[in-house]
């Protein structure tokens, strides 16, 4: 008896296993066989129990499929800011994964959608022209091609301006929108030769700014550092300096600036997984981060 109670758990266990590597594909089936009747909400409630459920991992092509069909589901029912968040969500799942297409569509479509109000797109360079749908694929194809022009046109001369720049502000700035451009010019042409080397320019250019940026930052936190810990005599012996009113102010705002860049610098690294590269360049300048991040909490715990 004990040995076909043992079989029949092992095959129970095998079954479990099996509906589990199955269920995320069935919950993306599901979902897309409302979407395709044209039952909207029936497809949303899909995917609400197939994300909620615990086969569906949270970076998985799945959750990109189910995020990506929730989106355009809301759309169809009018819900824009809504199906904004939803692309932006399934962009960020595919932009760790070196996708390119999946999260290159993911964020133009959000882009897109976000650029008009009304659900239609109207091109910046027709004056007057009738807005374009961007509900419907047919139309919004159309659409797509008329946002890049519009987003070329305002982001070109900026990302030109920001390579001859030395300062890191515009270049800061520029980098999530440039990876935007190139995704509406992937999603408009099928490829983005010349904006993806604008992109890997501004990258390139960024790396370099933050890196001098960086040295100059621990440079200065090591000098609080030191002054922080600097032996002074006192009434009761021996102590440690500690810091300054203004030079404790300093320590703060230097710490807020170093999180902007690391931010700046993790967005980097995403983008440069997104088209497929390994992101060594900016795990180098993340490890710099780190570095100074350590002596600023060194310097913080002995600033009195």
């Amino acid at each position: 008896m004990r040995t076909v109670h043992v079989f029949l758990v092992a095959v129970l266990c095998v079954a479990a296993a099996a509906r589990s590597r199955a269920a995320p594909e069935e919950g993306v089936e599901d979902a897309k066989a409302a979407f395709d009747s044209g039952d909207y909400r029936a497809c949303l409630k899909k995917v609400a129990a197939a994300l909620s459920s615990n086969s569906v991992k949270r970076d998985s092509p799945q959750r990109y499929d189910l995020l990506m069909l929730r989106g355009e589901s809301l759309l169809r029912l009018k819900q824009r800011a809504a199906s904004i968040t939803a692309f932006e969500g399934a962009a960020g799942i595919m932009k760790g994964r070196a996708d390119v297409a999946r999260a290159a569509a993911a964020t133009a479509t959000a882009a897109l959608v976000k650029a008009s109000q009304d659900l239609t797109y109207k091109s910046k360079s027709q004056a007057g022209a009738a807005g374009i749908d961007v509900v419907d694929p047919a139309s919004r194809a159309r659409a797509m091609g008329a946002f890049f022009a519009d987003l070329d046109a305002e982001l070109s001369p900026r990302i030109d301006a920001a390579l001859r720049d030395n300062s890191l502000v515009p270049t800061d700035q520029l980098l999530r929108k440039a990876w935007e451009l190139y995704a509406v010019d992937t999603a408009a042409h099928g490829a983005a030769t010349s904006t993806e080397s604008k992109l890997e320019q501004l990258g390139g250019h960024a790396r370099s700014l933050i890196a001098d940026e960086l040295e100059r930052v621990i440079t200065r936190l090591d000098q609080l550092n030191d002054l922080a810990g600097e032996p002074t005599w006192v009434a009761a012996g021996m102590s440690a300096r500690g810091l300054r009113t203004t030079e404790r102010e300093e320590l703060q705002r230097t710490a807020d600036h170093l999180v902007k860049i690391q931010h700046t610098v993790e967005d980097g690294r995403r983008i440069a997984l997104a088209l497929g590269r390994t992101g060594d360049h900016w795990d180098a300048l993340l490890a710099d981060c780190a570095t100074a991040r350590e002596t600023a909490q060194e310097a913080y715990d002995r600033r009195y």
